[in-house]
């Protein structure tokens, strides 16, 4: 009996050692994190929605004032990095190619976008002036226009920076609006979905740190013919510590206001005879003044018929450091002469 029982134990051995050795090491294996996993979790309920192999999500909020400026948004350039085997952000971007007459040339990433309505794909790299798209207030996509909201556009060649921004007067404040990017290379799909919530009315409390006018006279005009002002780069630059380019602009009231509304001209606003600012139109509307940023100059015309000969009408500008609040007033004040014959 305690033969039987020394056998069958020795056979009970064997077998654990057999099935131990046989067993996966487990040893060396990653163990996922409560984030990590919920993260997963989260992307096998959003690919089950768009069709890639990894979505990148941003809630973000911009105030409705921002217009056309918008703000800022990177990429998650470590994560893509990994997902397309690239060592470098710049090996991305320049990847993706150019942009010529709409399409995407000498790439290898391919840029395209979603309909978040629908959740498929358009394929054009560009509804914009760069990589990226307009969209709609349902998140399609669109083209500037009657139907455009908000859109999304790559800053530069070399980074993954894009600039959210709006239509003006389009989207309603506590809203929520969706719109999807997108990459492919080879076979790896990935799109950014991003959720923007259009805020409040954002006016920085600013210091102004210096101030240049710049009197001018022009001939009555009825065409919306413009004088080209030189803005003084160095000044701004040196007084609020960023280039006039990289500042965001204002419109300047008369009482010395922030007009944080967003634009009401291009790249720039319209100001009535008081020196407030207005839009194209708007009861007592007298000039124009827009920023031209490729020459640096502030072009300055007249809505028709709102001027008066020999009269004197002034549109000021605020460039504001956003990080410092600095600011850098630029006034204008252009004297209306009898036409030339």
């Amino acid at each position: 009996m305690k033969k039987i029982i020394f056998y069958s134990l020795a056979l009970l051995a064997i077998f654990s050692l057999v099935f131990n050795s046989c067993k996966k090491d487990t040893s060396s294996e990653h163990q996922y994190t409560a984030e990590e996993l919920k993260e997963l979790a989260r992307q096998d309920s959003l690919k089950k929605i768009i069709p890639v192999d990894w979505v990148f999500h941003q809630d973000l909020t911009i105030p409705i004032s921002a217009g056309y400026n918008g703000v800022t948004v990177i990429l998650d350039s470590v994560k893509l990095l990994e997902l397309f085997s690239y060592k470098t952000v710049k090996e991305i971007a320049y990847a993706l190619g150019k942009i010529s007459s709409g399409a995407q040339t000498g790439n290898d990433i391919t840029f395209y976008a979603y309909n978040y309505s629908t959740k498929y794909p358009v394929n054009n790299p560009s509804t914009a002036n760069y990589f990226g798209h307009w969209f709609d207030k349902n998140g399609d996509v669109c083209s500037w226009g009657d139907q455009a909201y908000l859109f999304c556009e790559k800053q530069d060649t070399f980074s993954l920076k894009f600039t959210i921004g709006l239509f003006p007067d389009r989207p309603v404040i506590d809203s929520v609006y969706h719109i999807i990017e997108a990459m492919k290379y080879d076979t790896k799909k990935v799109a950014f979905l991003f959720n923007v919530k259009i805020g409040d009315i954002y006016v920085p409390s600013t210091t102004v740190v210096g101030t240049k006018t710049i009197p001018f006279s022009a001939a009555w005009d009825t065409n919306y013919a413009a004088t080209a002002l030189t803005v003084p780069v160095s000044e701004i630059t040196s007084a609020i510590g960023v280039a006039p380019d990289a500042a965001t602009l204002y419109g300047i009231n008369s009482d010395g206001s922030l007009y944080a509304k967003g634009f009401t001209a291009n790249n720039g606003y319209w100001f009535t005879a008081t020196g407030d600012v207005c839009k194209w139109g708007d009861a007592g509307c007298a000039i124009y003044a827009e920023y031209d940023v490729a020459n640096q100059k502030i072009n300055v015309g007249q809505f028709p018929e709102g001027t008066t000969v020999g009269q004197s009408y002034t549109g000021r500008f605020g460039f504001v450091n956003l990080t410092n609040l600095k600011q850098y007033t630029v006034v204008m004040t252009m004297t209306v002469t009898a036409k030339t014959p």
